[in-house]
């Protein structure tokens, strides 16, 4: 019986043709590809490294440092402890400015967040402020007024992205951010990078505003009320290292 299965023949139907086919052959390539996704699934059960081209997408995900980048971050942080040692020497003229000086915090971190692509060094006044001001208050004026300047990115990416043409690198692009949309925002909100991506992000990838408001908001909060905690509770130290320096 297994002779006459293996020499079995069947007739299939190619264009307008029949052809006739060995069943055993059509068995061999079914038992062959069964096999080729089983050992597929074994080896990524048992932690097999994925290869160039299955890593490819995942890698182009990773948003990676170029010079640029690097240069941006450099200067914003030298010109915030610039600021910060200036607004040192003359922190008396910040406390005659009493609760005017949430008007300048709102103003900063304003436009710390619309100015897209140019750092600016807002978290050395918002750093000072704290040392005068309510830190909290100051997070909470800072947060909305940080989300407003987001606006402005997310309305240019959301126009941007129906007019630029569809390509590979956006559309994984607007793929990572469909996933894991809530919880990236919230995070470039948290995290004080060189620049505000998170506007022109979901925009370009259709966000709902809606949800975008109070996600970039909360992050924005929390970032500048840490900022504010440490200009409370470090101003002491940091005049004393200024006097030590001679300021």
């Amino acid at each position: 019986m297994n002779t006459e299965f293996d020499n079995a023949r069947t007739q299939v139907l190619v264009g307008d043709k029949p052809e006739t086919v060995s069943v055993a052959s059509m068995s061999a390539e079914a038992l062959a590809g069964d096999e080729m996704e089983s050992s597929t699934v074994s080896l990524h059960s048992h932690g097999r490294t994925p290869t160039d081209s299955e890593s490819s997408s995942l890698s182009s995900l990773i948003i990676k440092p170029s010079l640029g980048m690097v240069l941006q971050l450099g200067f914003m942080v030298a010109a915030s402890i610039g600021l910060a040692f200036l607004l040192i020497k003359y922190i008396t003229h910040l406390e005659s400015l009493g609760n005017w000086g949430y008007l300048g915090v709102a103003a900063v971190e304003f436009g710390n967040s619309a100015m897209l692509a140019i750092p600016t060094p807002s978290y050395a006044y918002t750093f000072a402020m704290g040392s005068i001001l309510n830190p909290f208050a100051i997070g909470a004026i800072g947060g909305v007024f940080a989300m407003l300047g987001e606006l402005i990115g997310y309305y240019l990416g959301h126009r941007g992205s129906a007019i630029l043409p569809d390509s590979p690198r956006v559309e994984r692009f607007k793929s990572w951010t469909s996933r894991w949309g809530t919880v990236s925002l919230f995070w470039f909100a948290l995290l004080p990078v060189p620049f505000d991506i998170a506007g022109i992000w979901a925009g370009a990838a259709q966000y709902p505003l809606v949800r975008f408001i109070p996600v970039v908001a909360l992050g924005k909060a929390i970032k500048i009320t840490m900022i504010a905690l440490a200009g409370y509770f470090g101003m002491d130290a940091l005049i004393d290292m200024a006097v030590g320096f001679g300021v």
